[in-house]
């Protein structure tokens, strides 16, 4: 089990990168690796999605839908706030 630390200071604007760094960090969990993330600048504008199809990157699935599993699988999030 190897220990993975998911980076994202991209925000909504940017749908391919903020769900591609939640698709990664679920596929390490789903894999048996210990996974954070840490959210910064616009990075953290990613916790204000309320809906599924709000955002959705092409081939990287929904943010929403990442943001729920990452929930419900526990996975820490650290938030820095600039």
């Amino acid at each position: 089990m190897s220990k993975v630390l998911i980076h994202i200071h991209s925000g909504p604007e940017l749908k391919n990168k903020s769900t591609l760094g939640m698709l990664v960090a679920l596929t390490a969990f789903k894999k048996g690796d210990e996974v954070n993330m840490f959210l910064a600048a616009d990075g953290t504008h990613l916790l204000n999605v309320k809906s599924e199809g709000e955002v959705v990157g092409q081939g990287t699935g929904d943010l929403k839908i990442h943001l729920d599993e990452l929930k419900i699988n526990n996975i820490p999030k650290i938030i820095a706030v600039s």
